[in-house]
């Protein structure tokens, strides 16, 4: 898949990795390309340039947002180099009042409310919001 717009870089905190890694796996099965830096960052790499090079071939960030996650400077960075880049970004609110906690850049954007969604809920919200086409089963 080439159309940036359809590939997206997953921002979250360690302890939402396992929600992220199914939403990436839904969002496969749904042809959006979703980098999950656990997958993506060989033994050995430099992380920083791997995000950066990734951040700049994605043409979405989503943001897994929670309070852990509002408080790492990971995801702040991110966010930051996903706005300078003009990229969309669509924010994931994974817990009951964190978007009033949010940045205002997450704050402001139409989101995903997630609380009681499933990874595959999200993907297909995801998916939708990008046009992708519906899974088959």
């Amino acid at each position: 898949m080439t159309d940036d717009s359809r590939r997206v870089f997953l921002s979250f905190s360690r302890s939402e990795l396992p929600y992220a890694r199914a939403v990436a796996h839904e969002l496969s099965r749904r042809g959006v390309e979703a980098w999950l830096d656990e997958s993506e960052v060989a033994a050995g790499e430099a992380m920083r340039d791997r995000l950066e090079d990734a951040l700049r071939s994605a043409g979405v960030l989503v943001a897994f947002v929670t309070d852990t996650a509002l408080a790492s400077p990971e995801l702040n960075f991110e966010i930051g180099a996903a706005v300078g880049a003009e990229k969309r970004v669509i924010p994931v609110f994974l817990s009951n009042d964190v978007r009033k906690d949010a940045p205002s850049i997450l704050r402001e954007r139409a989101g995903i409310e997630a609380v009681d969604l499933k990874p595959e809920q999200v993907a297909e919200q995801i998916a939708d919001a990008l046009g992708a086409p519906a899974t088959t089963g």
